[in-house]
């Protein structure tokens, strides 16, 4: 009986398999003993592989072919960001959701913006808008009794100087100052005609009072 190392070259398997004789692992190879017999772990091995054989040969397939042909289930489709069966991506709540339309500025809206804020630092105007004026969907700056009062402003400043008004002109003060009292301790709501129209004979009256004061201390004086 002829023994060969385990890395002999193939013509010496060749020549030996001629020659009738049978051949033996040395002692180097791993999976034989000593004494020429399989090892426990080359035993293992051979089950191991014989038992995948047999599953190959049942499943008309390998156990890889049959792991990649799986469809991903409901947890990993959403694992992978929502990817279908198909290929096709899901559509997310982002993608449905209709996309904001940018707000423009116009040179208007810039305008009246500027005299809301110009308005209400310096004439100190509530700017309610249910007490106020729109003029073409924009709000006025003042409210209707502001706008009433700074009006008869302009008009007593342009009357007065050439036509002097009686003392009593100040009972025109009474309709606003009634007006605003009940309404601020009663269910009464005035609405925009009463508020312009009682503003309007105040800043009118309230002004006339004033030249007429000052021209009666001028002429007392002098």
């Amino acid at each position: 009986m002829r023994s060969f190392p385990h890395k002999n070259s193939k013509s010496t398997c060749e020549g030996a398999e001629r020659a009738g004789e049978p051949i033996t692992l040395s002692k180097s190879d791993p999976d034989v003993s000593a004494a020429g017999e399989p090892t426990p772990s080359s035993l293992a091995r051979k089950s191991s592989a014989e038992a995948d054989a047999k599953v190959e040969a049942g499943n008309g397939g390998s156990v890889t072919e049959a792991v990649s042909d799986r469809e991903p289930s409901g947890d990993e489709t959403s694992a992978r960001g929502g990817a279908v069966s198909d290929g096709e991506p899901a559509a997310s709540a982002d993608d449905s959701a209709p996309a904001a339309s940018p707000v423009v500025a116009t040179e208007a809206d810039r305008r009246w913006a500027f005299w809301m804020e110009f308005c209400g630092r310096h004439f100190r105007c509530h700017q309610l808008p249910e007490r106020s004026f729109f003029i073409h969907g924009y709000q006025f700056p003042l409210c209707a009794r502001c706008t009433g009062i700074y009006l008869g402003h302009i008009i007593a400043f342009a009357v007065n100087p050439f036509i002097t008004m009686p003392l009593w002109i100040a009972l025109l003060l009474l309709p606003l100052i009634l007006d605003g009292t009940i309404q601020y301790f009663t269910t009464y709501r005035s609405n925009q005609f009463k508020r312009f129209t009682t503003g309007l004979l105040f800043g009118y009256a309230l002004i006339s009072v004033l030249f007429t004061a000052a021209r009666l201390l001028i002429a007392h004086f002098l």
